[in-house]
């Protein structure tokens, strides 16, 4: 068996595989709380090594996507708790990714209606986010224009990222990730051209990169470097996010980085959700500077991968773990479909953002899905038979009232059926099925047939029930 089907160990988390359902934003966790459709949805998937949730926001503030989920209030926190006990409970393991977004937001969705806030005040033009509409439809909408933090407000942020650790841990979750990638507020400070500050913040990569470690620095002290990871993405154009040198960049935050006994880093290879080879970038070359730097932490890779391709990552030693996100998505059993290497369900991308259990809840499992061809292909022969039953009686039945109609009728007579009925036609002038569908249709008590010749001679009798 191949290794990625073998457990292992990212810090203290033990995991039964090395499969790990990435971070999907779903849309579908109004008022922030997590709900029934979500433990739903995240109970299906437990058979991952490691499951990640959906980007969960650490403060009101740091919400960008409207009916994500957040670690900021009770009612969210218990809601939570449902989930991750349902996932421990079909034996899996669920991290959370703690969320500040930074500038990708919209004055609607912030407190009070305010800016958002960024190391920057400039807004990104080509960037989008998800908003819920009056008529309860939702859609995307370009994001507002953001205010630059001032440097006094920068440890009361930390302070709300050590928070949401602490409330993750308590609500049952088996550790955190940092979402510092795809162009959310910390990397928004990584960017050079995003991040334009001229304070302790901004400048050299050892300024740009301190909001990140002084972010570990608190997370690590509350629940323990074990149970933390971080996310990256070092060329991802994601949310205008940019940088003229990422190599040198990532290389010093990896150095950085090693000097924790981090559970995992998360590297996103290439444009998040897009093209692997966006931009020339060695990620190699970044795994060998961690390692050579002291780095001991599980090399999570992250972006279209195969099942080919994973097994060969993991059996090379270029990763210890593979995420897969889309995938997840239809195929809740994925681990299983991927070790039996048997066919992959496609997503349905008109139900990936927003809406009920359709497109997130309902997909099936590998044998639900063979059972319902079976039956499909059964109910369809079964269709085919009824129709061919169908047609039989029909002739039987349409013979049997023609015989009748002859049988009874005397020379040049006429079907007469009760009053309301009365442009029913003439037996004889009519195609067999026609003269059957007239007395289905009537659905008389008794058929009267009259002479023109002995009109006061009434005959009768009780036509079958159509």
């Amino acid at each position: 068996m191949t290794k990625l089907f073998e457990p292992t160990k990212l810090g203290d988390i033990s995991i039964a595989n090395r499969i790990v359902m990435a971070p999907l934003t779903r849309n579908r966790s109004p008022n922030a709380v997590p709900n029934d459709l979500n433990v739903k949805y995240y109970a299906q998937r437990a058979t991952a090594g490691l499951i990640i949730t959906e980007a969960t926001a650490i403060t009101h503030q740091g919400q960008g996507y409207a009916n994500v989920p957040g670690l900021y209030s009770k009612e969210a926190l218990d809601g939570w708790k449902r989930v991750t006990d349902a996932v421990h409970a079909n034996g899996g393991k669920i991290v959370v990714q703690m969320w500040h977004v930074g500038r990708i937001s919209h004055t609607t969705l912030q407190p009070n209606g305010g800016k958002p806030v960024s190391s920057t005040s400039k807004r990104a033009e080509t960037a989008k986010t998800y908003l819920v509409n009056s008529d309860g439809s939702g859609g995307f909408a370009d994001v507002s224009e953001p205010r630059a933090l001032e440097a006094s407000e920068i440890p009361g942020i930390i302070e709300d990222y050590r928070k949401a650790a602490r409330a993750a841990i308590d609500a049952g979750f088996d550790g955190v990730e940092v979402h510092a990638a795809n162009g959310y507020l910390i990397d928004q400070f990584l960017r050079s051209d995003i991040n334009d500050r001229t304070d302790q913040y901004g400048g050299s990569i050892e300024n740009r990169s301190r909001f990140l470690f002084e972010v570990l620095d608190a997370v690590t002290k509350e629940i323990g470097v074990g149970r933390t990871a971080i996310r990256i993405s070092p060329v991802t154009p994601s949310n205008d996010a940019s940088d003229p040198a990422p190599q040198p960049l990532f290389t010093k935050v990896v150095e950085g980085l090693a000097k924790y006994g981090l559970a995992y880093i998360h590297v996103v290879e290439g444009q998040t959700g897009g093209k692997r080879d966006f931009l020339p970038f060695d990620y190699e070359a970044l795994h060998a500077a961690y390692k050579a730097a002291g780095g001991k932490a599980g090399w999570m890779v992250n972006n279209a991968y195969t099942r080919e391709m994973a097994i060969d990552a993991v059996e090379s030693g270029k990763a210890d773990v593979v995420a897969f996100g889309k995938p997840f998505i239809s195929n809740p059993d994925l681990v299983r479909r991927l070790k039996e290497n048997a066919p992959l369900a496609q997503w349905d991308q008109t139900t990936l953002y927003g809406g009920g259990a359709q497109g997130y809840a309902d997909y099936p499992l590998l044998d639900e899905a063979a059972w319902f061809k079976l039956f499909s292909q059964f109910s369809f022969q079964r269709r085919a038979l009824a129709t061919i039953l169908r047609g039989l009686s029909l002739s039987y039945q349409t013979g049997r009232a023609e015989r009748a109609c002859a049988y009874r009728r005397p020379a040049g007579g006429r079907l007469m059926l009760p009053a309301g009925n009365r442009s029913t036609p003439d037996c004889s002038a009519q195609p067999r099925r026609s003269a059957y569908e007239a007395l289905r249709r009537a659905r008389p008590p008794a058929c009267r047939f009259s002479s023109p010749a002995a009109p006061s001679r009434d005959s009768s009798f009780h036509a079958a029930p159509a």
